[in-house]
């Protein structure tokens, strides 16, 4: 049984063209740039330290997701107040002001 497909018209293969490129685009972007593709609030806040291993520290959020979030290269002692920036859900806070 041979199957015979008939050719898509010059419109329809521009269409699926620019489909593939603009979801490669997207995904690349979102897999290598995460924060780059945010279309979350960025929240600013004031936290404290609760522990630092090895330049990473653990803060205390009011974050409804997820309460405790992870700071790499972070030198601050446990107990120290820094003013912290993250996004609702993710993992990760970034410092502004130790």
């Amino acid at each position: 049984m041979v199957l015979h497909f008939r050719p898509l018209n010059a419109v329809t293969q521009i269409v699926l063209i620019c489909v593939i490129v603009i979801s490669f685009l997207l995904f690349s972007l979102y897999t290598f740039y995460p924060n780059i593709v945010s279309f979350m609030d960025v929240i600013t806040e004031s936290s404290v330290v609760i522990e630092n291993s090895v330049r990473i520290c653990v803060v205390k959020t009011d974050d409804p997701y997820v309460e405790t979030k992870i700071i790499n290269d972070c030198d601050l002692p446990a107990g120290t107040e820094a003013e912290i920036f993250y996004n609702p859900g993710d993992p990760y806070a970034y410092l502004l002001h130790p």
